[in-house]
């Protein structure tokens, strides 16, 4: 099933704007701050979420790497002897 959902334009909400009354205009632009400022903050919990798990990933290989590096070393020390 798939839902359809128009798509509000600039100039859709401009027109909006112009015939709306003045005293329901405040709110409603209250409400676009309130969604814009909401929207934002899911936007940076996202990313914040995308660099820690980024951050986890790096440690995670670098600390893979060391214990390689750590067995060549072994590997080359055994060799040489």
């Amino acid at each position: 099933m798939e839902i359809h959902t128009p798509k509000i334009t600039r100039e859709h909400v401009v027109r909006l704007a112009k015939i709306m009354p003045i005293e329901k205009l405040a709110s409603w632009y209250e409400y676009g701050l309130f969604i814009q400022f909401h929207t934002q903050n899911i936007f940076l919990d996202k990313i914040l979420q995308d660099e820690t798990e980024l951050m986890k990933e790096i440690t995670e290989w670098e600390s893979g790497s060391d214990e390689d590096g750590l067995r060549f070393e072994h590997m080359i020390k055994e060799n040489s002897i």
